[in-house]
């Protein structure tokens, strides 16, 4: 079994790369993946191109058949994304998903700047069953590892679609999360229906042209605003649920 030891080794340069640097990781393909819990859960769905573990967890996954490099303790450090890591990593290759035809419920993320936020959007979409999201640019890389660990891994399991309010259907029924909006609770949305959540602190950028549906969660305690991820985690539960 291979083991590495100096943080001097092209691999290790390379797994900093994908920890740090967007463009890296989408011009190789893959994405460096950390935390025991994780990679539990994502290796019972998917097969990475190998694993990597720091020397004391060697029998953190004593089923897994497939390439395992061992890592020192400091080269794990070095490419840890956490200021206390695990030990354990893999590196996978980003998903292929062909592009949805039609699609019944979509999450549109518009220009969302903290991959935190993304990846617990992500999840909560993930969780409700809403399958496809449009990343409308410019907005946090979803496979950034701060998103990947908020998401605990839906980006996998979700059609991620990146570009411009062009990419989403023209005859998609669009839901703006706005704070002058419909009252929520009485709202009764469109069978198909894409919630867009707007940029954490310059809103949404829908045209006016796409005649969107302004909707909004009410307060009647004494906070002005809600995070964004909470914004769109409470209207997705609600629109997921409706009883139309």
């Amino acid at each position: 079994m291979k083991t590495i030891v100096s943080t001097s080794h092209d691999l290790v340069k390379h797994w900093v790369l994908l920890q740090k640097d967007r463009a890296y990781r989408h011009a190789t393909q893959t994405v460096l993946v950390e935390g025991k819990n994780l990679l539990h859960d994502l290796l019972l769905r998917h097969t990475p191109i190998r694993l990597m573990l720091a020397e004391q967890s060697q029998e953190l996954f004593p089923d897994y058949i497939g390439e395992r490099i061992i890592i020192s303790q400091i080269v794990a450090s070095k490419i840890s994304g956490v200021e206390t890591s695990e030990g354990c990593f893999a590196e996978f290759p980003l998903p292929s998903h062909d592009t949805p035809g039609k699609i019944q419920h979509a999450l549109v993320l518009d220009g969302l700047q903290d991959p935190g936020n993304v990846g617990t959007l992500l999840r909560t979409a993930l969780a409700l069953d809403v399958r496809t999201v449009f990343l409308i640019d410019p907005c946090a890389d979803p496979w950034n590892p701060k998103a990947l660990r908020a998401a605990k891994g839906a980006q996998f399991d979700l059609t991620l679609i990146s570009g411009t309010f062009d990419i989403i259907p023209p005859d998609a029924s669009l839901i703006v999360a706005d704070t002058k909006g419909e009252d929520l609770r009485t709202y009764t949305p469109p069978k198909n229906w894409f919630l867009v959540v707007g940029n954490e602190a310059h809103g949404h950028r829908v045209p006016e042209s796409r005649h969107p549906s302004l909707i909004t969660i009410p307060m009647p305690g004494p906070m002005e605003s809600l995070n964004v991820s909470q914004a769109g985690a409470i209207i997705l539960y609600a629109l997921t649920n409706s009883k139309k």
